[in-house]
């Protein structure tokens, strides 16, 4: 006959056991928590730095190599210059869409009908690129001004450092007033090219930042 006086104690005795040991094992398991967190850190950290030493070191080697090998074509993408607009809101001055064509140098815009025209002729070097409207022309011409192609001289000042060959600046009036208001800043596009010129593959791009408003 099984002694009941002895085997219910041992399971109390036994229950009591085990329930001690929960509140350790409960805390040995959050102990290790950190550690696996950490170790996840150290991976997605190892990563990042691979990924960087990559895009400077090792890719940076080969886009250098493209570029002494003139296989890398630099594609200016152009800012449109800021809006001017009156007191009350009405506009003054406002881009349009257009194209400009670059020949030895110099710098012609172009409206959308005449690019076309150029593009059905096969001719190449077009330009996206935004034309300055003024609905206000004849009567408002002394004071909002005009914007043209930046010449040599121009280039010599240190106001206007950073500005290429080409580029269009305000040349009068408030064009000329606020040019570092109303200019933007361009983008650049990065294309790998072969020897004849034609696209392989976009490197990389810098999209423009659209010049202020003036109101």
């Amino acid at each position: 006959m099984a002694k009941i006086g002895i085997a219910f104690p041992d399971f109390i005795t036994t229950e009591k056991i085990n329930r001690r040991r929960a509140p350790s094992d409960f805390l040995r398991n959050a102990g290790n928590r950190p550690r696996v967190l950490l170790a996840i850190l150290i991976i997605f950290c190892g990563v990042l730095i691979f990924r960087l030493f990559s895009l400077q070191i090792i890719e940076g080697r080969y886009f250098r190599s493209l570029a002494n090998s003139n296989r890398v074509k630099t594609v200016i993408i152009h800012a449109p210059r800021g809006v001017v607009t009156d007191r009350w809101g009405q506009v003054l001055v406002r881009n349009v869409p257009g194209f400009r064509k670059v020949i030895s140098g110099k710098t012609k815009l172009l409206s959308k009908e005449e690019a076309l025209a150029e593009i059905a002729k096969g001719e190449k070097g077009l330009e996206i690129d935004s034309l300055r409207f003024y609905p206000y022309k004849e009567s408002l011409a002394h004071v909002l001004g005009y914007i043209g192609q930046i010449d040599p001289q121009e280039l010599k000042n240190p106001s206007y450092s950073g500005y290429l060959g080409g580029d269009l600046i305000g040349k009068f009036g408030i064009e000329k007033e606020y040019e570092n208001f109303l200019r933007g800043i361009d983008g650049r596009e990065l294309i790998e090219i072969n020897n004849t010129g034609e696209e392989i593959r976009k490197l990389g791009k810098s999209d423009p930042i659209s010049g202020r408003n003036i109101n």
